[in-house]
């Protein structure tokens, strides 16, 4: 393999790809996650083969935009391994933050929610009678969304996890969350994320659910 993903990143960026409203369709999700089962269980994929999958979708996909990501930041872009940091860096960074504003102009001041929501943060996860809540604390912000997805195949050992539109999509290393934090641009006041009415999805929770089972991915 040319181009490669270790299987763990592959599997933390198809379970944000279900978290989001990118144009994906549900014809694409399912052979995206077919390649992933394929190669869940060795070290890496073929990313040339997941970008022939995305390059059949009406649109462009973050399938795309990950890989541009991470080609133009390699010194010979026709061969390099994407990593989990990778990942993560491409969700959570100033990169990631402009493109999200860029698609919704005014997001900043008129839904902070959804801004925030979109740029992966690491949080605490917590159970809750609905299920399960995440907290995010930096500085002098805290904010609680809820309720959250969390994978059943998350290992629930970590002290934080990175947080995608009401996903939890991975566990996180201290070194990974300082990384993140590093990375990151938050910007507008907000306190609480409630995904079961959130604009201007509506109950976004509901959908991302039903995403999960119709790629056959279990939730806790």
């Amino acid at each position: 393999m040319s181009r490669a993903i270790e299987s763990e990143a592959l599997r933390t960026f198809l379970y944000g790809i279900l978290s989001c409203k990118c144009p994906v369709t549900p014809e694409t999700e399912q052979r995206l996650f077919e390649a992933f089962r394929a190669s869940e269980n060795q070290s890496h994929a073929d990313y040339d083969a997941l970008v022939s999958i995305a390059d059949a979708n009406p649109e462009r996909t973050p399938i795309h935009n990950l890989f541009d990501f991470c080609a133009w930041a390699r010194d010979d872009p026709s061969s390099f391994t994407i990593t989990a940091n990778d990942v993560l860096r491409y969700l959570a960074s100033s990169f990631h933050y402009r493109m999200v504003t860029a698609g919704n102009p005014g997001v900043e001041t008129e839904n902070p929610g959804l801004l925030l929501s979109h740029i992966l943060v690491p949080v605490s996860v917590e159970a809750i009678p609905a299920g399960f809540s995440a907290v995010y604390e930096n500085r002098d912000t805290e904010v609680r969304f809820s309720p959250v997805v969390v994978p059943e195949t998350l290992e629930t050992t970590h002290e934080y996890y990175a947080l995608h539109m009401g996903v939890v999509l991975c566990g996180l290393s201290e070194e990974q969350t300082r990384m993140i934090t590093a990375h990151q641009v938050v910007a507008g006041k907000v306190e609480a994320v409630d995904f079961t009415g959130f604009p201007p999805f509506g109950d976004h929770l509901a959908q991302v659910l039903a995403r999960f089972r119709r790629n056959g991915v279990g939730t806790r």
